[in-house]
């Protein structure tokens, strides 16, 4: 069953449409303004690795969790701006942000967008200074806990690890703790136990501004809203000078660098997470140029940020090298240093890395700037981009297209890539005949063959299927496409389905899925098109299922759901019986703009055709009258409309809704002139009558521009660089089409000489 809440919080009301899910959980906020704000959302969410769920649009922040080692529990933050019309988003892990507009078919005005640039700035600066007053009310918190601290001595976390107490590790019990900062702290959504906590403070070298709590298990957690990024803790006070003679330890968490200490004599440098470690690193090379620094690193997920903190900083990496047989969950050197004789170890490892010069970068030679090109040379230069399938599938490019599961997203992608190897209009959208070849791991032939037996021409569409066992792309025979690509030259992949073409990965996992979309860049920058069918969560058809990367790795994302009608982007209710069109189109993430049709499903034949709207039947009723008036008299405005009145249709035949229709018709389904006493004149595109406005569209871009004419039985058309033929002329006529003629348009008309 579905329902319909509204939620308001000194902002906008936002309706909270609940596809067929309980009414306690988190279901996509749509906007009630003209764009599509959850969509936004969501595509910024993933961007940042932030995990989404709706949200009122009332400006204030909401906490988010964001993906990664495991689930950090309220470490993102959204706003949705009160007039629904974009927000923010802030990955606190990472430190990144990102601002976020609805999404709309509307064109900003110059007015509208610095209206908007104005808007994000005065937002942007609205949100700092809120930062900035959390963040010090943040170390006014963290200083007021270490006045009421103790000494660490006996602290249950540091003898279970070993750790000798320093002046600059304090500890609390837990109940002073809550009293103190107002809220019982948790980490991964558990909450901490113990009657005391130890307490790191963190320092941006000048300042505390945050504290570090770690309960006796090693649940760690800061202070809500404090500074962490680019802060650091420090088992002892900082020396002045330029560093040299000194060894700074930096890694991640306290209890490794504060082991690596104890080993070696060292300073201790805790950068308190991975994320931190580049730019903690940096600061002690600025800091302490002549300093040696020693990156050590954890074992597992964090090892790439130490590599890189390493090299950015000119310091020397070392990694715990642990005797056989490792346990699963030694990772770091206070792992090391609990086994017997595990102490003499860290020191023997440290003392030969520190032994080690960092290698002295190269000198950076001057950069050529010839090989950069200018915005100027950009404007001018002869630059566009090009598509297999107008509008909708942009070539040489990743493309996720997502669906749920039995919409048809099989049979709609043979038809587009039947039209795509065939070089013929998809839904009057043009292609450009390209090799198309079909991945498909799932399909047996007998469902391949009734499937294709609907759909005319693509006799030249390869398939890999079952029969030929086709790659798996986490597998070695994957290399197999590299061949392929390069054999066919260009070619369209359509992988159905990506998962099917996994079928030994977690779909949700990044890891699994990075080396893949890897691959899949590589049969990109071959040359080829790779399109990527792929479902979509239950509840929710207006996304994808599955980890971030895929598509954060994407150029382009299509969607195809249920909607109510032709120019609707709302999903339709799941008990909606009246929808039967289908929005196929951009959606959320893009590179090259955004560009949707509607389809529906035709029961007699099994394939999708184009969706026709109430404007489009208003269109063809104007036209279908056009056409009649245009046998016999000059159309303008006021035969039309008596025309239309005397017809008896169904048509609102109001002088402003004609007009409105007159407007959206324009170089569609007729072309307008001036007359005399400049009388708009109206010029019917005969072959348009009943067709699609995409078909129409073509067929006017494929014939002719128009020049203003006054005589209304013929017209002037400039021929582009296609033949007499393709313009729908006949032979007699194609020496005065050579340039530019005048030749009534689609028919002739009573007493005309000529016809086209």
């Amino acid at each position: 069953m579905t329902s319909s809440t509204q939620a308001s919080a000194g902002g906008k009301i936002i309706d909270f449409n609940l596809w067929g899910v309980d009414e306690n959980s988190n279901a996509p906020t749509s906007s009630t303004g003209p764009g599509d704000l959850s969509g936004a959302a969501r595509a910024a969410c993933l961007e940042l690795g932030i995990i989404y769920q709706a949200t009122p649009a009332d400006g204030n922040f909401h906490a988010l969790d964001v993906e990664g080692k495991a689930t950090r529990n309220g470490a993102g933050r959204i706003r949705l701006y009160p007039d629904a019309e974009g927000g923010q988003i802030w990955n606190h892990v990472t430190g990144e942000t990102r601002q976020f507009w609805a999404e709309s078919d509307h064109t900003l005005t110059p007015v509208e967008q610095e209206a908007r640039r104005q808007k994000a700035k005065e937002e942007r600066e609205k949100a700092e200074a809120l930062l900035a007053a959390k963040r010090s009310e943040a170390a006014k918190l963290a200083l007021d806990v270490l006045k009421a601290s103790q000494p660490a001595d006996g602290n249950a976390y540091l003898v279970r690890k070993q750790i000798e107490p320093t002046d600059y590790l304090r500890e609390i019990s837990l109940e002073g703790l809550v009293n103190l900062i107002g809220y019982h702290p948790q980490s991964k959504g558990e909450p901490f136990a113990g009657e005391r906590v130890l307490i790191v403070p963190v320092t941006n070298g000048e300042s505390v501004t945050t504290i570090e709590i770690i309960d006796r298990e090693g649940r760690k957690a800061g202070l809500k809203d404090g500074l962490k990024k680019g802060c650091f803790w420090s088992d002892r006070s900082l020396p002045g000078g330029d560093g040299e003679g000194l060894t700074f330890i930096i890694g991640e968490g306290v209890a490794t660098v504060r082991t690596c200490s104890m080993a070696t004599g060292h300073f201790g440098i805790a950068a308190l997470s991975s994320t931190n470690l580049k730019t903690v690193a940096a600061s002690f090379r600025g800091q302490y140029p002549k300093a040696q620094l020693i990156v050590a690193a954890d074992k597992g997920n964090g090892e790439q940020s130490a590599i890189e903190a390493a090299q950015l900083a000119g310091g020397v990496l070392v990694a715990p090298n642990f005797p056989e047989p490792k346990g699963a969950k030694e990772t770091d050197f206070n792992d090391l240093a609990q086994r017997p004789g595990g102490m003499e170890a860290v020191r023997l490892q440290l003392v030969e890395a520190a032994a080690k010069e960092a290698k002295p970068a190269a000198p950076v030679p001057p950069f050529d700037l010839s090989r950069l090109k200018t915005a100027a040379d950009i404007r001018s230069g002869d630059y566009q981009v090009e598509y297999v399938c107008e509008g909708l599938v942009p070539e040489g490019a990743t493309i996720l297209w997502y669906g749920v599961g039995g919409s048809g997203k099989t049979t709609l992608a043979h038809q587009l890539g039947h039209a795509i190897s065939d070089g013929m209009p998809f839904m009057g959208l043009q292609t450009k005949r390209r090799p198309v070849v079909f991945l498909d791991p799932e399909n047996p032939m007998g469902v391949l063959k009734q499937g294709l037996s609907r759909i005319k021409g693509g006799e030249g569409v390869f398939y890999w299927t079952t029969a030929d066992e086709p790659p798996q792309l986490d597998g070695p025979e994957w290399e197999q496409l590299k061949s392929l690509v390069i054999t066919l030259q260009n070619p369209v992949l359509i992988i159905d389905t990506l998962q099917a073409a996994t079928s030994g990965l977690d779909i949700t996992s990044n890891k699994d899925y990075s080396p893949v979309m890897a691959r899949l860049k590589q049969l990109r920058e071959m040359g080829s098109t790779i399109v990527l069918l792929h479902h979509t969560p239950k509840n929710d058809a207006t996304t994808y299922v599955g980890a971030s990367v895929i598509y954060n790795q994407v150029d382009h994302v299509l969607a195809m759901y249920a909607v109510r009608g032709p120019g609707e982007d709302r999903e339709a209710l799941k008990d909606d019986e009246a929808a039967h069109v289908y929005r196929f189109g951009s959606k959320g993430k893009t590179r090259y703009g955004h560009h949707a049709i509607y389809v529906t499903f035709d029961q007699k034949t099994c394939l999708f055709k184009e969706a026709t709207s109430p404007e489009s039947e208003g269109l063809n009723v104007i036209l279908a009258a056009m056409i009649d008036l245009y046998e016999t008299t000059t159309v303008d405005i006021k035969a039309l409309l008596a025309a239309l009145k005397d017809s008896g249709c169904l048509l609102d035949t109001s002088e402003h809704h004609v007009r409105k229709l007159l407007k959206k018709g324009e170089d569609v389904y007729w072309v307008t002139s001036k007359g005399l006493y400049n009388k708009t004149l109206y010029t019917p595109l005969k072959n348009s009558l009943n067709g699609t406005a995409s078909e129409n569209r073509v067929q006017v871009a494929n014939i002719a521009e128009f020049d203003s004419f006054t005589d209304p039985s013929a017209q002037t058309v400039k021929l582009h660089e296609q033949g007499p033929e393709q313009c729908g002329a006949t032979l007699d006529h194609a020496q005065k089409l050579q340039g530019t003629a005048t030749v009534p348009f689609w028919g002739a008309k009573p007493g005309s000489a000529e016809s086209v």
